[in-house]
C-alpha cells in the first residue's frame, strides 16, 4: 500500500497553478494537463521517482518553449526548480 503525499502535492500546485494560468485554448492546455498530471501522480502514490518527475519536467518546459511560450516557460521553470527544492529529500 502507498502514502499518499500530501506535502509533496502541495508543492507541486504553485507549478499547476503557473501552467493553468497560460489561459491557453483547451485543446493546447490538455497536453500541458497531462504532463502535470503525470507529475501529480508520481507524487499521490507516495514514491516519486527522481529520473521521472525530471523527464516530465523536461518535457513541460520542451512543450512550452516548442509552442512559443518561451517567457512562460521561464516562469514554470522556476515553479518547478522551487518544487523539486522543497521535495528533494523524497525523491528516489
Amino acid at each position: 500500500m502507498t502514502k499518499y503525499d500530501e506535502e509533496a502535492v502541495a508543492a507541486f500546485a504553485p507549478v499547476s497553478y503557473a501552467v493553468e494560468s497560460l489561459r491557453l485554448p483547451l485543446m493546447q492546455q490538455r497536453r500541458y494537463a497531462c504532463i502535470t498530471n503525470a507529475i501529480e501522480i508520481q507524487l499521490e502514490d507516495g514514491y516519486p521517482r527522481k529520473a521521472v518527475i525530471g523527464h516530465l519536467a523536461s518535457a513541460l518546459v520542451a512543450l512550452l518553449r516548442e509552442d512559443g511560450l518561451g517567457q512562460q516557460a521561464e516562469t514554470v521553470q522556476e515553479a518547478l526548480a522551487e518544487f523539486q527544492r522543497k521535495i528533494e529529500s523524497r525523491l528516489r
